[in-house]
């Protein structure tokens, strides 16, 4: 659905079938029941909110194989989690405002980001065939049982900075590994590490753990990168670093796609982002 077409979420708080009826018209728009299945258009209501499609034959209900249907959250909630997502609320006041468990709310935003994340068709590779983030990295904390970083699988991401824009892309072919044998500085923010520009991309981005900034101390330096230099977006990425507290290094392309779509958006562009998200259906991995 066009960002043109797309409806305008109502305003909260909101009741459970308005919220519902909003979604559908987001899933469906105007061509009425979708099977998650095979994507044919036609289908029967069957009882208890249930549809079977003419084609395939699948059961299915309204959000079945989409990101809303991940968690069995009421759709009223997940318009106030969109929306405080957008915002950049703290899980725990969120879950406190809400009157959730804080690990729904946890789950909830981890979905948000797996949307945000798979809205980028070269990014789905590092997803599962459950629509899970792939763990490449064991992010242990025993010197003993940490892997060395020569076989280290971690995903690199480029970022690219342009005026005021900003995309952050998954690198096709190479992994951590292979950036510390190229002839670039880096550079880390908490787990994060940045490299000089390479290949077009303004910097290369990868989780690493700290055995690698001890193993090639020399790579690692204290002079601005290229990147530092665009303190627009480089003040942004610190910030929402800072915010998150420090995120899992497994996590990053999760949180480097939501920074390159809080860069992009005002907070209210951001939530109905958020929301289109939420409707798209959980891409097969291609794996």
């Amino acid at each position: 659905m066009s960002p043109a077409s797309t409806p305008q979420p109502p305003g909260l708080p909101v009741s459970s079938d308005r919220a519902a009826a909003f979604f559908q018209e987001l899933c469906w728009g105007r061509t009425g029941p979708v099977c998650p299945r095979c994507g044919h258009t036609k289908a029967y209501t069957l009882s208890d909110d249930r549809w079977r499609c003419r084609s395939c034959r699948h059961t299915f209900r309204r959000f079945t194989g989409r990101w809303l249907g991940r968690c069995k959250i009421p759709p009223e909630y997940w318009l106030a989690l969109a929306a405080d997502f957008a915002a950049g609320t703290h899980p725990d006041h969120a879950a406190h405002d809400l009157g959730l468990n804080g690990a729904t709310v946890l789950k909830a935003y981890t979905v948000i980001r797996l949307a945000l994340l798979t809205r980028d068709r070269g990014c789905r590779s590092l997803l599962d065939e459950q629509g899970e983030l792939v763990t490449f990295c064991p992010d242990v904390h025993g010197h003993e049982t940490r892997p060395s970083c020569h076989v280290c699988r971690s995903p690199v991401l480029g970022i690219t900075v342009d005026d005021e824009n900003v995309s952050v892309d998954l690198f096709p072919g190479i992994m951590a590994r292979d950036v510390f044998g190229f002839p670039l500085h880096l550079k880390s923010i908490w787990s994060l590490v940045l490299s000089d520009p390479f290949q077009g991309r303004t910097a290369l981005a990868f989780a690493c753990c700290c055995q690698a900034r001890q193993t090639f101390a020399e790579k690692f330096r204290s002079k601005p990168l290229a990147i530092e230099s665009r303190t627009r977006f480089f003040d942004h990425l610190n910030r929402w670093f800072d915010h998150y507290r420090c995120p899992r290094p497994a996590s990053h392309p999760l949180y480097l796609k939501e920074i390159e779509a809080r860069y992009r958006h005002s907070t209210d562009d951001l939530n109905i982002f958020v929301l289109s998200a939420l409707a798209d259906f959980i891409p097969p991995s291609p794996r």
